[in-house]
């Protein structure tokens, strides 16, 4: 399947590239009275220490097996809060046995090796914690399966009242944790039908998420793929010169190859950043 989406693509070269990688399954589980409990359709994600039901430890996995290689990484977390005071989360390895569906308290893998440690500070409004280096990890998972677990904590030795606040998928796919990723991806050159014109780009809140395309030949065909060569979306039969593409139905932020056919079977590929 994925052959024939790079086939359709006109793909020249690989090219190496900084694109983001959402989280593909994020859960929480809680002590206590919670043990049971599975929260992975939550909109929300947590991590906090205490007494009986209060400890809540958060699981991230991503799925890096649309990677050819990888040289750099960093993990990043949008949209956290925590109203109460500051603490230090430790940011642990962990197993890749459990989905987002099942995970409990009760039937968590233990976690592994600590890889790191960063603040959360007291913000009762969102902040976005970025840029933490996980690269030896992320190479580590990539030459093993190419999926990769990350487990968040507070190991303070004195249960507190501080609680990192992390949007889950659920939430929304631009307010999730993701990976930047430095690595091989797919490479394109810009083709370019006669007279078409794609405004604005990048896309964002401020413009509606909407990128207005003219061709004057015509718009027939238009399909959206990601940086790895997956399709995403697919506008047919559209037979006109004019054509507004929505990207708010598109989960997560970065760049996109957008194929657009005209009426005399021309086709032109542009990157679209979504941001």
């Amino acid at each position: 399947m994925k052959m024939a989406i790079i086939a359709s693509l006109a793909l020249t070269v690989n090219v190496n590239s900084q694109t983001t990688l959402t989280v593909s399954e994020d859960t929480h589980v809680q002590s206590g009275n919670e043990i049971a409990t599975n929260y992975g359709s939550a909109t929300l994600n947590r991590v906090k220490t205490g007494t009986g039901s209060a400890t809540r430890i958060t699981w991230l996995k991503f799925d890096l097996s649309g990677y050819s290689n990888i040289s750099a990484a960093t993990i990043n977390f949008p949209n956290v809060k925590n109203i109460d005071p500051a603490f230090t989360v430790t940011l642990s390895k962990g197993p890749n046995n459990w989905t987002e569906g099942n995970l409990t308290w009760n039937n968590s893998p233990s976690k592994g090796a600590l890889i790191t440690t960063f603040d959360m500070p007291t913000a009762d409004t969102s902040i976005d914690i970025t840029n933490i280096v996980v690269t030896a990890y992320t190479l580590e998972q990539f030459a093993a399966d190419k999926m990769i677990t990350f487990v968040l904590s507070n190991e303070a030795a004195t249960p507190n009242s501080g609680q990192m606040r992390i949007p889950s998928k659920e939430d929304g796919m631009l307010l999730a944790p993701y990976l930047s990723i430095t690595g091989t991806v797919l490479g394109i050159e810009d083709q370019n039908i006669e007279g078409f014109t794609a405004y604005p780009n990048p896309v964002n809140s401020a413009n509606g998420y909407c990128m207005d395309m003219f061709a004057p030949s015509g718009i027939d065909n238009i399909k959206v793929f990601s940086l790895l060569g997956q399709k995403i979306k697919s506008i047919e039969n559209i037979n006109s010169n004019n054509y507004s593409l929505d990207f708010s139905d598109i989960n997560g932020r970065g760049v996109y190859l957008v194929e657009i056919q005209d009426g005399n079977n021309s086709k032109t590929i542009k990157k679209v950043l979504k941001n």
